[in-house]
């Protein structure tokens, strides 16, 4: 079962995910991307509380939370 925190991540990543399809839709490409990273980067912050027990960090980099 997910923590609440956990579930926290994955419903915004999942919005901004919905929201991201609505624009490619519209052909609003770069939104479209922006919103595509930021569902990427809640994600990785779900996985990493649910792998490492912990907060993370405050960074908006990929790379680091992979």
């Amino acid at each position: 079962m997910y923590s609440d925190k956990i579930k926290y991540w994955v419903e915004i990543s999942d919005d901004d995910l919905e929201t991201a399809e609505i624009l490619l839709d519209k052909n609003k490409l770069l939104y479209c991307g922006y919103l595509l990273q930021q569902s990427i980067e809640k994600i990785l912050k779900a996985y990493y509380q649910k792998e490492m027990n912990a907060y993370p960090s405050r960074t908006h980099n990929l790379i680091y939370l992979c």
